[in-house]
């Protein structure tokens, strides 16, 4: 699945930024799409690298999780923050378009997050920056959900689990992901991660059939 990382704000007046407290996947996409655009951003951090941890400064008040930011935005006039699309529908928190390499101001939502795994080069092992995509219709904030297995397994009946759910999820379960406000992988994307299900061993052959 992918998501995107939407900027809330709430009322008017003083700005108050908003950031995670904790490492965080919109943190770390949000700090890859600034380098990706932002010469000025990369020139106050000193960095052409994204982080688990955001901000580099102390600027702005730290909170915990999508929850803790989401909530605290929207009790405070004139805060903005960064958290998932699903917390920002969850919490009916106003967000804005983000202009994306073509020029076009793009609101999130599971299709426009789709499009920004779309147009890619995947390196062998899948792990690509999706932020900033080339697709027109792509919205440039957006990041992948990764699970870390072990290739070579040596319990039978759990390596045939591990297949069939992650066999499941690439393909039908892809379906399901909109409905709470995730985003299908693109085709391409959909197909080279089944590759790698499939390259999961027991007892050095292959468990897929």
């Amino acid at each position: 699945m992918a998501s995107g990382t939407l900027c809330t704000a709430t009322g008017s007046g003083s700005i108050v930024a908003v950031h995670r407290a904790d490492s965080s996947g919109p943190g770390y996409d949000l700090d890859q799409y600034l380098i990706d655009t932002s010469t000025a951003w990369v020139t106050a951090i000193a960095t052409t690298k994204a982080s688990k941890t955001w901000p580099k400064t102390n600027v702005g008040i730290g909170q915990q999780l999508n929850s803790g930011v989401a909530n605290y935005v929207k009790a405070t006039p004139g805060a903005i923050g960064y958290v998932e699309l699903q917390y920002a529908l969850a919490q009916n928190l106003p967000y804005g378009l983000v202009k994306n390499k073509a020029g076009n101001f793009i609101q999130a939502c599971p299709a426009t997050i789709t499009a920004g795994t779309q147009g890619l080069s995947y390196p062998p092992d899948l792990r690509v920056s999706l932020t900033d995509g080339s697709d027109p219709n792509a919205y440039p904030i957006t990041g992948t959900t990764y699970a870390l297995v072990n290739q070579n397994q040596t319990d039978a009946a759990k390596a045939k689990a591990l297949v069939n759910f992650f066999s499941w999820t690439l393909s039908t379960g892809q379906d399901d992901a909109a409905s709470v406000n995730y985003a299908p992988l693109g085709k391409d994307l959909q197909g080279l991660a089944m590759g790698v299900v499939q390259k999961i061993t027991f007892n050095g052959g292959p468990v897929a059939k």
